[in-house]
């Protein structure tokens, strides 16, 4: 739409456009302000050749993450998807903030990962990218052999490698596990992605508004000298169009006046020796000085004519001057555009620094309403000194029994001395005056009054979460029922696949899955149940198959790209451990997912039949973990 253009993130799509305005409206419900596209942060850095530019805009964990948004609490996660439209369908990834060194989890300077390629401006949007998108461990290849040498070399914190496809533009490889497995996946020839720079100082964003202001002053006088232009092409186009019309009635009248001419010297040439009068003279000089007059008119309109067509010449080379000089600026001010666009990007960097000051600022209305606290305890305690002091004045000094009205004149100067001291340590308490401590109060009273804004906002923010809780409730009960069928799905599927068959069960009161009914398919259906067996009733092995396949269902249901099993939670026996890898090794073999599988286990066991590249065996003797399986 046109009222889009210029939008950085109308590459994105409309709808994140009309998200964008939803968020910026309600960005008071918001705790910190949501990263989102996460593509507009992200440039490829200058240098960057065109092959590598498409391997990381075809890389699929990346793309997926461009049109997502990033939260920093889990409380901005849930508004964000109550004011988002619910046909917009959002990902959004909670990204817990962490100062971790991205050099130190990265391989050495010699393999050029998509990370080192990217000019990103917001830290929260590169954990994201390192977390869910692995970029920092995916280096960047020139073919395939070289992607495959790289990952034999074995060099640290290097996971994957992409390359370009050896025989097809349109596809490139992706290298992983030590260059065992290679996948290959289609390339975005035109990606989100494109080289520039992300950060922009603030030393730019105001050379950049300058500029601006500048080529704005220099377009005004130019848009004025235009319309003036436009003004005297109208004119000098109507006064064209009047000499036009009148050259025509001129040319008809000289035509008229031709016939006539030539009719009356016919008419005289027929009057042979005729005498002449005085009337025909007259008649013929007065037609012929009306021809005369007709001629000279004629002339000078065509005199006119020239100089109006001169002007009109004159006039569109102007215009033509005017409109390329307008381009130029037009061209100008859109750079300047693009340029405070970019600054505006700058602008939200700074949105977490304002963020972190209000966190200030709360901690200083806690410490102001314990201010107000010893405040009201001061001016009780000025109320108590103050009465003392009333009371103190107006009571009478009697003098003390036994003493004698003879020695009352030393018994009131030791007296005076004693008050006088008292007075003198009173002094040095150094009280605060009662106008501080009243200026103390009203500022407490104003930030009172400023929380109780802020409370029943906040009241109104939980009516309005309310409404929407039996939808989510309503969604969490969708989900589950979604996410127990997938898993009995792809359990059926690998049951299937070793001749096996098994139904799995939710247990609502435990909130667990079972597996009931277990069946090979070479048994009998004549038994009870059709030849399905209690799971209790199983030998070792067959239980860690059923808990294998369980696993491998779950994971391919989540699409899990890293599993890490501890043997000593699942294998609770010795005899059937090796058993057990085996069958785990098979049901997770036969799986199309790019998995990871780490096994932790006191007896690692090492059969060539059984071995794939794909799974990590790490040999655990802790005494403690031993101890849990007698």
């Amino acid at each position: 739409m046109s009222r889009d253009k210029g939008n950085p993130i109308a590459g994105f799509g409309h709808q994140f456009v009309e998200a964008d305005r939803i968020i910026q409206t309600n960005m008071a419900r918001l705790r910190q302000p949501p990263l989102g596209p996460v593509g507009q942060y992200i440039k490829v850095k200058p240098g960057t050749s065109q092959q590598e530019l498409t391997l990381i805009n075809s890389h699929q964990p990346l793309t997926r993450l461009l049109r997502s948004y990033v939260v920093a609490t889990p409380e901005d996660e849930r508004t964000l998807r109550s004011i988002l439209p619910r046909n917009h369908n959002p990902t959004i990834y909670y990204v817990k903030p962490d100062n971790y060194d991205v050099d130190r989890i990265s391989p050495s300077s010699q393999f050029k990962t998509i990370l080192r390629c990217l000019d990103i401006s917001e830290a929260r949007v590169i954990q994201a990218l390192v977390e869910w998108a692995t970029v920092h461990g995916t280096a960047i290849a020139g073919s395939t052999e070289e992607a495959v040498r790289a990952l034999k070399q074995g060099a640290q914190n290097l996971e994957s490698a992409i390359a370009p496809h050896k025989t097809s533009e349109r596809f490139i490889v992706t290298a992983t596990q030590r260059g065992s497995q290679l996948s290959s996946s289609g390339v975005v020839q035109s990606g989100l992605l494109r080289v520039g720079k992300a950060i922009v100082t603030g030393e730019d964003v105001s050379e950049a508004k300058k500029r601006v202001a500048v080529c704005e002053r220099e377009l005004q006088p130019l848009k004025e000298e235009f319309r003036r232009l436009e003004q005297e092409e109208q004119m000098a186009l109507r006064e064209f169009r009047s000499l036009d019309e009148k050259e025509s009635v001129f040319e008809q009248k000289l035509q008229s006046l031709k016939k006539e001419h030539a009719f009356a010297v016919a008419e005289r040439d027929t009057i042979p020796d005729a005498p002449s009068t005085d009337e025909t003279d007259q008649a013929i000089e007065i037609k012929t000085q009306e021809l005369d007059n007709s001629k000279q008119q004629l002339s000078e309109t065509r005199e006119a004519l020239e100089a109006a067509k001169q002007r009109s010449r004159e006039i569109a080379n102007s215009e033509t001057e005017a409109e390329v000089e307008l381009d130029k600026l037009n061209a100008k001010v859109h750079e300047k555009f693009l340029a405070t666009e970019e600054a505006n990007l700058r602008y939200t960097a700074h949105q977490d620094v304002v963020t972190s000051t209000l966190q200030k600022f709360e901690l200083a209305k806690k410490k102001l309403a314990e201010k107000e606290v010893e405040l009201v305890d001061i001016q009780a305690n000025m109320e108590t000194q103050l009465a003392a002091a009333q009371a103190l004045s107006e009571e009478l000094v009697p003098l003390d029994e036994g003493v004698d009205l003879e020695n009352g004149f030393d018994y009131c100067t030791k007296r005076t001395g004693e008050l006088q001291a008292k007075i003198d340590a009173a002094k040095t308490r150094n009280l605060r005056d009662y106008r501080i401590v009243y200026a103390e109060f009203q500022e407490a009273e104003e930030a009172y009054r400023l929380a109780k804004e802020e409370f029943e906002a906040q009241k109104k923010d939980v009516r309005a979460l309310g409404d929407t809780e039996a939808d989510r409730v309503r969604a969490k009960g969708q989900a589950l029922a979604f996410g127990i069928m997938q898993t009995s799905s792809y359990f059926g599927n690998i049951m299937k696949s070793r001749a096996a068959s098994a139904d799995v069960v939710f247990d609502l009161n435990t909130r667990k899955l079972e597996v009931k009914n277990y069946k090979l398919a070479s048994t009998s259906d004549a038994s009870s149940k059709g030849g399905a067996r209690d799971v209790a009733t199983t030998s070792g092995g067959e239980h860690s198959f059923l808990q294998s396949a369980l696993m491998a269902a779950l994971w391919q249901m989540v699409d899990a790209p890293i599993i890490c099993l501890d043997e000593y939670e699942v294998f609770m026996d010795d005899t059937t451990r090796v058993t057990a890898q085996k069958n785990l090794i098979n049901t997770l073999g036969g799986l199309r997912q790019c998995v990871q599988a780490i096994f932790i286990s006191p007896t690692v066991v090492k059969n060539s039949a059984v071995d794939d590249a794909r799974f990590t065996y790490v040999e655990v003797r802790d005494p403690s973990f031993a101890s849990r399986n007698r």
